[in-house]
């Protein structure tokens, strides 16, 4: 996997409510790439795009941005960088 991705996950994992959400997850988007994720109800695409978003912590991993660290910036930086757009808003 590049440094140099658009965005990067580097073995996610995500707990929440003592359940498993995510384990190890690893995906690469390039910059000019189109990506959907696709899968059963239940199976982490809202969450991996959550932890992308900086609104889950995941339990272990990280998530790099343009080859920075997500924690690295304000919300307001990581706004202009990074948006999502779901399906329905909860």
């Amino acid at each position: 996997m590049s440094a140099s991705a658009a965005l990067l996950w580097q073995q996610i994992s995500v707990e929440l409510g003592g359940h498993q959400i995510l384990d190890s997850v690893s995906l690469q988007v390039n910059h000019g790439e189109i990506l959907a994720l696709v899968g059963p109800n239940g199976a982490g695409k809202s969450t991996l795009l959550a932890v992308a978003c900086g609104d889950v912590e995941p339990t272990a991993g990280r998530v790099q941005l343009n080859g920075r660290d997500l924690g690295e910036f304000t919300a307001r930086t990581a706004a202009r960088e990074l948006a999502v757009l779901l399906q329905e808003q909860q």
